[in-house]
């Protein structure tokens, strides 16, 4: 989610956004900035990427054009800086995340697969170790519950008789509880 927000100081227009600038997102905010350019061609934009949490490569492109736009940018965090000061060099953009294991089985790396193998053995032995604990700890308690209750006699049970009275009301209050 993003929250756009611009308003015009004097003659700058100041936008903030706020949230993940990445998918449909990078789309809204693309529309709000081809807007403002027609309505307001020639004034300074200043956009504060403060409270920006993530940025994905659509969003840094589109950064880039609103830059070339003319844009200034206030950034705070070391990968927005980062990726502000990239957008100033206009070269080849460094890979400054990681991308993820490739959608198909047959162009994994063979670290990867090993990698994974690791992990997917590692994850089995501690779901075996976690299965037999809580088996011995259910096993254990049951074993005992059984025992005991086989020692002990069966609770004795009183039976009472009740007897209805019907008895007069010596006084009748009504009122209200603050006022006795």
């Amino acid at each position: 989610m993003l929250r756009i927000t611009h308003a015009q100081i004097d003659t700058e227009y100041r936008w903030t956004l706020c949230g993940q600038l990445a998918g449909p997102w990078v789309a809204e905010l693309r529309v709000c900035w081809d807007h403002w350019r027609q309505a307001a061609a020639g004034a300074r934009a200043v956009v504060n990427l403060s409270d920006v949490t993530f940025i994905d490569e659509g969003g840094e492109a589109l950064l880039s054009e609103m830059r070339s736009d003319g844009a200034e940018f206030v950034a705070v965090g070391v990968e927005t800086k980062h990726l502000i000061e990239n957008l100033k060099a206009k070269g080849d953009r460094p890979l400054r995340r990681f991308v993820g294991p490739l959608a198909s089985d047959c162009e994994k790396t063979t670290r990867y697969q090993e990698w994974e193998n690791r992990v997917r053995n590692q994850l089995t032995l501690i779901a075996g170790i976690v299965l037999a604990g809580a088996a011995l700890i259910v096993d254990a308690g049951c074993t005992s519950k059984v025992a005991a209750a086989g020692a002990q006699a069966p609770p004795e049970v009183l039976v009472a008789t009740v007897q209805q009275k019907d008895l007069p009301i010596e006084r009748e209050w009504i009122g209200r509880s603050m006022e006795w």
